[in-house]
């Protein structure tokens, strides 16, 4: 196994021990606890769970792992930021050049 084929598959790996390890969190809340807000005047835990869940999924195919599960997840200016940050530090490499940096990506 390469060096960079090593470097992908720990970052998979902690990427899935991560969502596992939220799912644990969130599904141990209830439904008044989700409703809290984080802070005074600041958003829910349900609102940032499901930033969560459409960012996980649309991180599918910016990393090759196939195309998203539910697309319908992917609404709201703040999550297509989110995701054309993401893709703009992944295609600022240039050693191999990362999944979904292609002109006919973008």
């Amino acid at each position: 196994m390469t060096s960079h084929k090593l470097s992908v598959q720990v970052a998979i790996n902690s990427w899935r021990l991560v969502v596992e390890r939220a799912d644990k969190l969130f599904s141990s809340l209830t439904e008044d606890d989700l409703l809290k807000e984080v802070a005074p005047g600041r958003n829910r835990l349900i609102y940032l769970w499901g930033h969560l869940t459409a960012i996980h999924d649309a991180m599918f195919p910016i990393l090759g792992l196939g195309e998203r599960l539910h697309p319908e997840l992917f609404r709201g200016r703040m999550v297509a930021a989110a995701l054309r940050n993401v893709r703009g530090r992944l295609c600022q490499r240039s050693d191999p050049e990362p999944i979904g940096c292609s002109a006919e990506s973008n």
